[in-house]
């Protein structure tokens, strides 16, 4: 399958923020009691174009709120690839894409579920030292 070259993480309190970066907190994988291929999962939007963003940015909770008030930051899938170089070629760590109805540019981060409690932080952390470059882009849509 082809990908683009970076994807957006949205980013929705400012727990997950600091001198408007996120931190780890915004990069958590959850398991999804529907998976059965033992990977727990962090939603993501591939960068296929310019409208990726806006409809991340536009997307609502079940209630009708903004989903990511605080906006989204772009992670490059190279430097990902590069930095955790390891668990990615081991397929402890992979990603997909997962479209949905109401967005074809989600995907997922795929992490194994019998991946250890420090190597999800260090994961966690990695992926918010990666998000860095480009700061948060602010939610202009609240």
């Amino acid at each position: 399958m082809c990908y683009p070259n970076d994807f957006w993480r949205g980013v929705s309190s400012e727990q997950q923020i600091h001198e408007n970066h996120a931190n780890s907190q915004a990069f958590t994988f959850k398991e999804n009691p529907e998976r059965n291929d033992n990977y727990f999962e962090m939603s993501i939007n591939w960068n296929d174009d310019p409208q990726s963003i806006e409809v991340l940015l536009k997307q609502r909770k079940a209630n009708g709120d903004i989903q990511f008030k605080m906006g989204a930051v772009n992670i490059e899938l190279k430097l990902l690839k590069r930095c955790l170089f390891a668990l990615v070629q081991s397929e402890k760590l992979s990603y997909e894409r997962a479209s949905i109805p109401e967005n074809e540019y989600h995907g997922n981060l795929l992490l194994r579920s019998d991946v250890s409690k420090q190597d999800k932080t260090m994961i966690s952390n990695a992926l918010a030292a990666l998000s860095m470059n480009n700061g948060v882009t602010q939610n202009c849509y609240m």
